[in-house]
């Protein structure tokens, strides 16, 4: 003898009524009142932190380690001026070119070709 489920004992069955289930009455109406309200609280909740990360990073804040002594806060100002800048200044500029000329005289001092000839004397013991 086969028993039939009705539908209140098929959805406890189930876990619930899933979206396109088929019942007696024909197709279901999905029930996506609890995701969509999940989906929300979760969106509320990473528009917080956001909020509270960016809030947090544009307070001036007293910064200072014990090695360094204190350190100049980051403020509004100073945070707004470096995200204006077009690109490198002349002074940033002439630093990296330094850098790159004073890198370039250490390869030719030490006669160093290639990379390969720069990586190998630093990976193997001596």
């Amino acid at each position: 003898m086969m028993y039939l489920l009705n539908d209140e004992e098929r959805r406890a069955l189930l876990g619930g009524n899933r979206e396109g289930a088929l019942t007696a009455e024909g197709p279901s109406s999905p029930v996506t009142t609890q995701p969509r309200a999940f989906k929300q609280r979760e969106l509320e909740a990473l528009k917080k932190i956001v909020k509270r990360t960016a809030e947090n990073l544009l307070k001036p804040e007293e910064l200072s380690f014990p090695s360094h002594g204190p350190v100049s806060p980051l403020t509004n100002v100073k945070l707004t001026e470096i995200l204006s800048r077009p690109g490198p200044t002349h002074e940033d500029s002439a630093l990296m070119s330094s850098a790159v000329a004073q890198m370039s005289e250490s390869i030719k001092a030490f006669k160093i070709d290639t990379p390969k000839d720069l990586i190998l004397p630093l990976t193997l013991p001596q």
